[in-house]
């Protein structure tokens, strides 16, 4: 997984992969919290609001 790659989730459909994070802590420090229900090759998927129907996603490692 890489930065501006485009993911299907079971979710929210297609994303596009802001940012990477090693771990899940990290990532709930910047705000990351929303799941995604995407596990797969060895990332988790989480979202992030950032308005009123507005969301931007990471890949963190798992």
């Amino acid at each position: 997984m890489k930065i501006n790659d485009w993911i299907y989730t079971p979710r929210f459909c297609g994303v596009r992969i802001e940012r990477i994070f090693e771990n899940r802590e990290q990532a709930w420090k910047e705000g990351y919290k929303e799941p995604t229900h995407y596990h797969k090759d060895g990332y988790t998927i989480l979202g992030k609001n950032i308005g009123v129907n507005r969301m931007t996603f990471a890949g963190v490692k798992e």
